[in-house]
Order: C-alpha cells, then sequence, then structure tokens
C-alpha cells in the first residue's frame, strides 16, 4: 500500500490543488494517512515547505517531499501550480529525480534543533558577545547583533540578506556570516561571510546571554542561561522529488 499526505498553504488555490492531488492519488491506489505517509506534498511557497519539513523531522529518513509552488516565493519547490497534473502523472510513473539537503542541528545542554535553511544566534536586547572556534579551534570573538550559520540552499535566504555568498547548487557547504557587527579599533572580528567544509564544527561560546535567541528557519526560542552550542551538519537527511530539469542558476535569476 502507497501512502501519502498533503500540506497546504491554506489558502482557496492551495487547497484546490491539494484535494486534487488526494483525488487523483486515491484514484490510483494511494492511501492519505500522516501517520504513515512516504511521500509528502507541499502546495504553497518557501514557509509551507519549511513547516511541512519540521512537521516530519522526526521521520526524514521515511520521507520524500514533492513541492507545487503558489505561494510568494518559491526557490525549493520546482513545480509551479499549472503543472501539477504533470508533474502527478510522472510521479505516478516514478520519473523523478531524488535531491537531498542535509539540515543543519545546534546542540545546547541536553537539547537538538535542526533547521534547513540556517540557524541564528540573535539579540535585540544587547550586545552579543561570542567566542567562535571552528573544528575546536579558537577563530575569533564577536560583538553585535549575531551570527548566521546557513546550509547551501539556505545561502539565498536570510544569509543572503545580511551580504552573505550566494552558494550554488551541488555544494555540500556551511556559511557561517555576521549580523550588524561591531568594529573599531578595540574589537574586530572577519567581517565577511566564510565557507566551510561540510564537515565542519561550529562552536559558539556566549559571554552575555541575556535576552538571546536561537533561531532555526522560521522558528525561535529563548536561550536563557544557555552559554555554548555546537552546530554541524546533521546526520538528518531532506529527500526532495524533482521532475523538472533543476536549472539553479536560471532559478536564481528570475528570483532575484
Amino acid at each position: 500500500m502507497n501512502y501519502f499526505y498533503t500540506i497546504s498553504r491554506g489558502d482557496q488555490a492551495s487547497n484546490d490543488i491539494a484535494k486534487q492531488i488526494q483525488l487523483k492519488l486515491e484514484l490510483n491506489n494511494y492511501v492519505l494517512d500522516k501517520d504513515l505517509a512516504t511521500n509528502i506534498f507541499v502546495v504553497g511557497g518557501d514557509g509551507t515547505f519549511l513547516d511541512a519539513i519540521h512537521t516530519f523531522v522526526s521521520k526524514l529518513n521515511e520521507v520524500k517531499f514533492i513541492g507545487i509552488h503558489t505561494g510568494t516565493l518559491g526557490f525549493i519547490a520546482d513545480c509551479e501550480k499549472d503543472e501539477f497534473d504533470i508533474m502527478l502523472d510522472e510521479f505516478l510513473q516514478n520519473k523523478q529525480r531524488i535531491f537531498n539537503y542535509p539540515l543543519i542541528e545546534a546542540v545546547y545542554e541536553d537539547k537538538t534543533v535542526y533547521a534547513f535553511n540556517e540557524i541564528r544566534i540573535e539579540n535585540n536586547v544587547r550586545t552579543l558577545l561570542v567566542d567562535v572556534a571552528i573544528n575546536d579551534t579558537y577563530f575569533e570573538t564577536f560583538r553585535g547583533s549575531g551570527l548566521c550559520l546557513s546550509t547551501q540552499i539556505g545561502s539565498t535566504a536570510y544569509n543572503r540578506s545580511i551580504g552573505g555568498a550566494v552558494v550554488e547548487h551541488g555544494l555540500n557547504v556551511l556559511q557561517l556570516s555576521e549580523i550588524a557587527g561591531i568594529h573599531h579599533k578595540a574589537y574586530q572580528s572577519l567581517q565577511s561571510s566564510i565557507i566551510l567544509k561540510e564537515t565542519s564544527v561550529v562552536t559558539f561560546d556566549l559571554n552575555y546571554y541575556e535576552g538571546a535567541i536561537l533561531c532555526y528557519d522560521h522558528k525561535h526560542i529563548k536561550l536563557g542561561k544557555v552559554d555554548k552550542l555546537i552546530c554541524k551538519n546533521s546526520d538528518k537527511i531532506v529527500k526532495i522529488a524533482r521532475f523538472n530539469h533543476y536549472n539553479y542558476l536560471k532559478r536564481l535569476k528570475n528570483l532575484f
């Protein structure tokens, strides 16, 4: 038996497409079941896709995601809303390519959070003072509003808005970027984004943590008195099925 589930952006157009997907799959002996689903159809924009990933983060090894873009921003999904019928036919004929995207994980105390785009440490109350180590080697002391560690696919998200580099598809790297760093004669940090190997481990030691928050994609938590985070590529992989020829540079040009 084949199981699937649909996640919709919630507007009428997205709900209608999700319903049509459900009807067509059920006619082809697929069963709608969230708990048993191995195929997750995401109808919406990038925000909807992030919601879907976090909804199924505990069972990513069992599922793959199929995206239909109906939102305002659709960099993750490559199927437009007027193409979903063709995509469904190709899905049922197993004409798909699976792309794997690793999550970043941040470990603190006895907790772990995961992110598809980026992990950020931010503080809008007072200046952050963070000692940064890469692979257990002290790198710098950062003063400013925050730090952002992004994935390749996340390089076009928040990272890009703070002046980080856009990383081409297929390069499994991490990128560390500053958020409003403070630089003068007494305080200096790199001031540029740094691209790190996929095996890199980045440790943040927070000297001032009052008011600090940990952001992971569109979610956030207060860090309280947490004074250390260890971040790296996770073993968790997001599997995305693609049906069109995925031309990263063309999509990048169309979006920006």
